[in-house]
C-alpha cells in the first residue's frame, strides 16, 4: 500500500456499490466500499448485506448506509487524534445508482425501500449534518465494484493500481445523468 503526502485533493472519500446477484441459501447480495486517504486505501469492507432487499437500487442503498457508517467513524478517529483538518469538509462518499441517490436526497419512501430498517436512512441525517456528502459516480469510476462482484481482466486493470495506491483514485468518466448531486 502506498501512501503520499502530497496526494491529498480528495481528503477523506469513500466509494460504494452492491450486486443484485442475491445468495441462493439467504437472498442476501454482496457489497463493498473503500476508504481512502492521502492517495491510499485505509479501509476495505467486501461481504454479504445483513439483510435481503427487494432491488439493485435497494442493495446499492442498504451498501451506501455501511459505507457512510464506516467513513464516520474514521472522521471520529481523526478528531480523536488531533487530526481536525482532515475532516473540515463532508466526507464525500460515491455511488454508481441513481435511484440509490434519489432516495437518498429526498427522502422519497418508494416500493423498493419501504421496508427496509431505519438504520438504512440515517445516511440522510448524517449529510444534512455536514459529515458527508453523496455524489454520483460512473461504474468505470467507482472502485468498490471490484469488491461487490466478480471480476476480471478489465476491473483489474481500472481499480487495482487505486487500491494499492500505485495510482490516484480520480473520476475519468463525469455522470452528468445524476442531478442530485
Amino acid at each position: 500500500m502506498t501512501f503520499k503526502s502530497n496526494s491529498d485533493s480528495h481528503g477523506l472519500v469513500c466509494m460504494s456499490d452492491a450486486s443484485n446477484k442475491p445468495d441462493p441459501k439467504d437472498s442476501r447480495c454482496q457489497h463493498c466500499h473503500v476508504v481512502q486517504w492521502m492517495g491510499g486505501t485505509i479501509s476495505m469492507v467486501s461481504s454479504k448485506l445483513p439483510h435481503a432487499s427487494y432491488s439493485t437500487p435497494g442493495n446499492e442503498y442498504c451498501a451506501l448506509r455501511w459505507a457512510a457508517a464506516k467513513a464516520r467513524r474514521i472522521r471520529n478517529l481523526m478528531e480523536e487524534i488531533g487530526l481536525v483538518s482532515v475532516i473540515n469538509d463532508p466526507t464525500k462518499i460515491y455511488c454508481d445508482s441513481n435511484i440509490a441517490i434519489s432516495w437518498h436526497k429526498t427522502g422519497k419512501i418508494s416500493d423498493g425501500n419501504q421496508y427496509l430498517d431505519l438504520a438504512y436512512h440515517q445516511p440522510r441525517e448524517w449529510e444534512m449534518d455536514g459529515s458527508i456528502k453523496v455524489l454520483g459516480v460512473d461504474t468505470k469510476d467507482n472502485v468498490a465494484d471490484i469488491g461487490s462482484k466478480p471480476f476480471g481482466p478489465e476491473e483489474v486493470k481500472l481499480f487495482l493500481r487505486v487500491l494499492r495506491g500505485k495510482e490516484e483514485w480520480r473520476i475519468k468518466f463525469p455522470r452528468a445523468t445524476i442531478s442530485l448531486t
